[in-house]
């Protein structure tokens, strides 16, 4: 043991040792955090003057974002291996992070139990420093790659294109089949180019997986596409069904799954697909059609699609009535929470801006959706929900955003809307 030593120590020489101070300690704190703040700038022009090493540092943090998000998908080669380097980039980064995050720690830790050199400060505050803004950066760049590839539109193109790659043939098989129905029965194929519209509209207000946003939507298209097996006589039929001719137009949901399963190629993460959208006439409650489901049995994307169908059928004329009232309409819907409907679904429903909805909902007979009519702007900061309990009761609803000139707008568009209006 060496002489300095505590051991060696004279009690009287512990006793005349000046302590150190806690403001000596803060003083030197206070030091590195000054030299990090320097550490901070110099990384910064350091990344201006490179811009190639910040682009790097960018891409490969949005690379990893969008790697994971895109990997939601159900299966496929490219997905899986996107899943694998998104997760292994993420280990590395996290791997990293943690390695400077304890060097930060313990550069603390030393400099407030004991002094240190000015050099030795710099040093490790331009390290604080670096740190400090490469996390920054690939942080900002993973949250944007993830957001960019949670983006469905993204989302769909992406796979769509490696589906194409794959040679899969899905979206010209919808469309084959759309043309089909559009020849066959063009009410039901407008119907259908509604609902998928209003079912994406729905799945992308609850925030669901662009994968499951992607399901919905191609459900939503081509889930009445079993009435081509329907004769135009009954699907045009002036009044309530009954009897066997209930029972033919109630076949139509199982022909629906028939005629996707036998005619239409899917890629692995859309193999559920026929069955999404054979089931979109199943109940909570189990008192549904074709396959008496209920509650988790039916899955998420069938509840989208039966919420925009029962929308959809409601606001539209058909050969057996008018469009339906707002009270009505409104009364429908809500009386069916929890027992045709999934309240979670319908909510999200409900929050959505008027301005995304109102275009399937004002559609007439001829035309699918309305595109960028004159009066949209007048409805974008207002939720459907507000305006349609607004207009049941005649006097915008308290602690809305709908004015009394909303409501005399849209009146005077869902009068009118089913008589010929233009897109």
């Amino acid at each position: 043991m060496s002489a300095g030593h505590p051991i060696f120590e004279s009690p009287l020489s512990r006793a005349t040792a000046t302590p150190e101070s806690a403001s000596d300690k803060l003083s030197r704190e206070a030091g590195l955090f000054d030299d990090t703040c320097r550490g901070v700038v110099n990384r910064v022009e350091e990344l201006a003057h490179h811009p190639r090493e910040l682009g790097v540092e960018l891409g490969t943090s949005a690379l990893i974002g969008a790697g994971l998000a895109l990997a939601q998908g159900r299966a496929g080669l490219i997905r899986e291996g996107a899943q694998v380097v998104g997760l292994a980039m993420s280990a590395s980064f996290v791997l990293d992070s943690s390695r400077k995050a304890a060097f930060a720690l313990r550069s603390v830790a030393d400099t407030w139990n004991a002094p240190i050199t000015p050099q030795d400060r710099a040093a490790r505050g331009n390290t604080l420093g670096a740190f400090l803004v490469d996390t920054t950066v690939m942080s900002a760049g993973g949250m944007a790659g993830l957001k960019l590839g949670r983006n469905s539109s993204i989302y769909m193109g992406v796979h769509n294109s490696i589906d194409k790659a794959m040679g899969l043939p899905t979206l010209e098989q919808h469309a084959q089949l759309r043309r089909q129905m559009l020849a066959y029965h063009p009410l039901t194929a407008h119907h259908q180019d509604r609902v998928g519209g209003l079912s994406r509209v729905i799945a992308e207000g609850l925030n669901m997986p662009p994968g499951s946003v992607e399901r919905a939507y191609l459900a939503g298209n081509m889930h009445d596409i079993g009435k081509m097996k329907t004769p135009k006589e009954i699907l045009d039929f002036p009044g309530r069904l009954e009897g066997h001719e209930r029972d033919v137009m109630n076949h139509h949901a199982t022909e629906t799954g028939t005629i996707l399963r036998e005619n239409v190629t899917y890629p692995r993460r859309l193999a559920d697909l026929p069955s999404v959208a054979e089931n979109h006439h199943e109940r909570l409650d189990g008192k549904g059609t074709p396959n008496a489901l209920s509650a988790f049995e039916i899955a998420p994307e069938t509840r989208v699609n039966t919420v925009a169908d029962v929308f959809d059928v409601l606001s539209h004329s058909r050969s057996y009535k008018a469009p339906t009232p707002v009270s009505q309409l409104v009364d429908v819907l809500d009386s069916g929470r929890g027992t045709q409907f999934d309240g979670t679904v319908l909510d999200a429903f409900y929050r959505q801006r008027a301005s995304k909805v109102l275009p399937f909902m004002l559609a007439d007979s001829s035309h699918p959706v309305l595109r960028n009519p004159q009066w949209l702007p007048e409805f974008k900061n207002v939720q459907i929900g507000d305006l349609l309990r607004s207009v049941k009761q005649g006097v915008p609803v308290e602690g809305t955003k709908i004015s009394q000139a909303q409501i005399d707008k849209f009146n005077s568009l869902y009068d009118g809307s089913h008589q010929g209006m233009s897109p």
